[in-house]
């Protein structure tokens, strides 16, 4: 299943591979599965990778990006491998935004940097 772009995935979805796995491919720079403010989703029984190299030298995206706010993600039973930047990056870039995010029973190889977290709290901790 080769994407033409980064699937954007809306609230309130499950993707079950069921015992087939399909791989979810995608020969753009971008982040193969990408979830932004919403929240709901579970991912399972899916594999994910790049098929080809960095387009125009860009570095490239995650196989998925869960960011920007997104609550109550589970990715689980999954399979993760050559996304140019990472495998799996959990970013909150909002201080108020609540994230559960369960990520749990993956396979993830073929890359150097598989999970990413991180909170971007620096703001509201300094003080002049």
């Amino acid at each position: 299943l080769p994407l033409t772009g980064a699937l954007r995935l809306p609230a309130n979805v499950t993707i079950d591979g069921g015992c087939v796995a399909p791989l979810i491919t995608s020969p753009t720079p971008s982040s193969v599965i990408y979830t932004q403010c919403i929240s709901n989703v579970v991912l399972t029984r899916i594999r994910v990778a790049h098929a080809g190299p960095p387009v125009d030298g860009k570095a490239g995206g995650d196989c998925v990006t869960i960011s920007h706010g997104s609550d109550r993600v589970w990715i689980g039973y999954s399979e993760f491998s050559r996304c140019t930047d990472g495998l799996v990056d959990v970013t909150q870039s909002w201080v108020d935004a609540q994230m559960r995010v369960t990520i749990s029973h993956n396979y993830m190889h073929d890359h150097d940097k598989a999970m990413l977290v991180s909170g971007d709290h620096c703001a509201d901790t300094l003080t002049a």
